[in-house]
């Protein structure tokens, strides 16, 4: 896969790493009050962040085609969360 470094697609990667180190501390105190829903919130910026820098940066349009398709995930898991755990 051709990969194109795009200064977007850097603030996306950062940005899903950011989501994902937050939703694992998240999730290592999911004892906490309000821990898992942030853990699941963090886990759909997450991917959406990833899966948008990658579809940023492709330069193929079949690999931008697949990850297209990817974001949706992140954004069905942020409002899912919202409903199923309620503040």
């Amino acid at each position: 896969m051709l990969w194109q470094a795009h200064p977007f697609s850097v603030l996306l990667f950062i940005t899903a790493i950011v989501a994902a180190t937050v939703a694992l501390i998240a999730w290592n105190r999911r004892v906490a009050p309000g821990a898992r829903p942030l853990a699941l919130f963090n886990l759909g910026a997450g991917v959406w962040g990833f899966t948008d820098a990658m579809f940023v940066g492709s330069t193929r349009p079949q690999a931008r085609g697949f990850w297209l398709r990817g974001p949706s995930f992140g954004v069905i898991i942020i409002p899912t969360g919202h409903i199923v755990f309620p503040p």
